[in-house]
């Protein structure tokens, strides 16, 4: 490969890169006052973690992926602690396995 197509390519993913991270803080206001974003904003994160889920125990040991759900589940609803009940139903799964 050339030198010259290789940085062609170079600065054209970069400025890509780039651009795509900071156009959300370009529109900002916009992005508050939508709809569509708020919408987005409620429901994308559980179903990004729905799917995680599913994958995981699709492509895990059933039982030690149970009890790290559960143990997950129990940890939030008694501390509702992010950190703490993720924490716990991961060291719950590595145990197991």
């Amino acid at each position: 490969m050339d030198i010259t197509i290789f940085l062609l390519i170079t600065f054209s993913l970069t400025a890509m890169i780039y651009l795509t991270r900071a156009l959300p803080f370009f529109f900002s206001k916009r992005l508050k006052e939508s709809p569509l974003a708020n919408t987005l904003a409620a429901g994308l994160p559980l179903a990004i973690m729905t799917l995680l889920l599913s994958h995981n125990i699709a492509s895990a040991e059933f039982f030690p992926a149970m009890v790290g759900i559960a143990a997950t589940t129990l940890a939030h609803l008694t501390i509702k602690q992010t950190f703490v009940s993720i924490f716990a139903g991961t060291l719950t799964y590595i145990l197991l396995i």
